[in-house]
């Protein structure tokens, strides 16, 4: 050691000699057997350098803020201002409220939660030209805060039925993006990876539902003005951590760059959950710790805002405590890891690499979707659940293989269950086939405790 320079510079090796280290230490196996099998099209190899950097790079800015966002479902003021309540008091700054209520109670909520550093987020379950006409209504101080989601192409997924018919959904979405001005536009795309799709698919299937939204942009908005200025995300990450990682950082890209393509300046929120694709009703403390690494994955990703899942919600409905528990692991990952702010994916020749692939994959599939006639088009021919059908089949094949839980007495006992985690499918007509939550465990899991 040179005792000048007690700290001497690592020695670096390039890609060849890292091949011929590998090779050396293999014992003469070759180093294609290092090289995994492809997953969505993609060898993953077992290193990368400074050659396998893609030659476009995303330059997004990465959140300086990331939002702790709380759920709340409500039918009414009241109970939709005890959930506010409880959120806050659990340090939430971000709210996602589902509402079921009446369109006067909806505004009252929205000026009374104005009073406080919270950020609205409002998802609306059925859009009237009243509640438009109310909306319209709002105080300045108010309207800097609310976020309004009206996705009638997800809940078409969802329930496989327009609200009341596609001319009449999407008029009402381009009445109210007209007469309200919105400079944002919000969608939900979670239901996508809980049904089974790959990640390509989750890219490609959630830039075809924005292109269904563009087109019907009021001329006003989608022109010099530029009111549309933010697309907000609504989706889930699941348990590949870099993948999931890169997903994110390819999701911001992609949305981005499609703005472009409409002459429009976009930046892009995506809030995140973590997937009850991957859950399970036995042992749920693994839940937990599931959660914590997709927040993570999440959150160094570039989400702006993430929301908890509570380790036992598939069986338990309002249990406080499992809620609160939740709460704390997100506030913990965010507020005291200090990774808020810092791009950690930038730099990395992995990360980097799989967001190129999955962005270039999904740009490819989605113009195959927009060649053959667009997202709806392929909704009603089948397309769409038919791909992530067979990608559903395959992961459950995979899952399956290597899942070899043999479930214990403590793992059988049911009687902490307020509701049931499986889906119970009532037969009704639909104009689409809906895409369902498929949890991976939930075969076994129906063998096992036979409900």
């Amino acid at each position: 050691m040179n005792n000048e320079n007690p700290i001497e510079e690592p020695i670096r090796f390039n890609a060849q000699q890292w091949k011929q280290l590998l090779q050396w230490q293999l014992d003469g196996k070759s180093y294609q057997e290092l090289i995994s099998p492809e997953i969505e099209g993609i060898q993953i190899k077992p290193f990368y350098d400074i050659e396998d950097l893609p030659a476009l790079l995303p330059e997004l800015e990465h959140p300086s803020r990331v939002w702790l966002q709380e759920r709340i479902r409500a039918k009414g003021y009241d109970q939709g201002w005890t959930g506010v309540q409880k959120a806050m008091s659990q340090g939430a700054d971000s709210l996602r409220i589902t509402w079921l209520g009446t369109a006067e109670e909806a505004l009252g909520l929205m000026e009374k939660i104005g009073e406080f550093d919270l950020l609205q987020h409002w998802v609306f379950d059925r859009v009237t030209s009243d509640l438009i006409h109310r909306l319209g209504g709002l105080s300045s101080e108010a309207k800097a805060r609310v976020r309004i989601e009206w996705d009638p192409l997800a809940l078409l997924s969802i329930t496989g039925n327009w609200r009341e018919n596609q001319s009449s959904d999407l008029a009402l979405w381009r009445q109210m993006h007209t007469m309200l001005a919105l400079d944002h536009l919000c969608i939900d795309t979670s239901r996508y990876q809980e049904a089974g799709a790959s990640i390509v698919q989750q890219l490609a299937y959630t830039m075809a539902q924005l292109e269904v939204y563009f087109d019907q942009l009021p001329t006003t908005l989608d022109q010099h003005t530029n009111a549309l200025q933010q697309i907000h995300i609504h989706t889930v990450v699941s348990g590949d951590f870099f993948m999931e990682m890169a997903k994110v950082r390819a999701l911001r890209w992609l949305v981005s760059s499609m703005g472009t393509w409409y002459g429009l300046n976009l930046s892009v929120t995506v809030t995140l959950r973590p997937s009850r694709r991957n859950k399970t009703v036995y042992q749920t403390n693994q839940n937990t710790i599931k959660s914590a690494a997709e927040l993570l994955s999440g959150l160094m990703g570039g989400a702006s805002a993430l929301a908890p899942l509570a380790h036992n919600e598939l069986i338990q409905s309002d249990d406080a405590q499992a809620q609160q528990e939740a709460f704390h692991q997100l506030a913990i990952l965010v507020r005291e890891t200090g990774l808020v702010g810092q791009d950690l994916g930038r730099g990395s020749y992995y990360v980097e690499y799989l967001t190129d692939q999955w962005a270039q994959k999904a740009m490819a599939l989605n113009q195959s979707i927009r060649k053959s006639g667009g997202w709806i088009k392929a909704m009603y021919g089948g397309i769409i659940q038919q791909k992530i059908e067979q990608q559903h089949l395959k992961s459950l094949k995979a899952y399956q293989s290597t899942e070899k839980k043999q479930p214990t007495p403590e793992d059988l006992d049911t009687s902490t269950w307020n509701k049931s985690p499986f889906a119970r499918f009532v037969p009704k007509k639909t104009a689409i086939a809906l895409l369902p939550v498929r949890r991976l465990s939930e075969i076994d899991e129906r063998k096992w405790y036979r409900l």
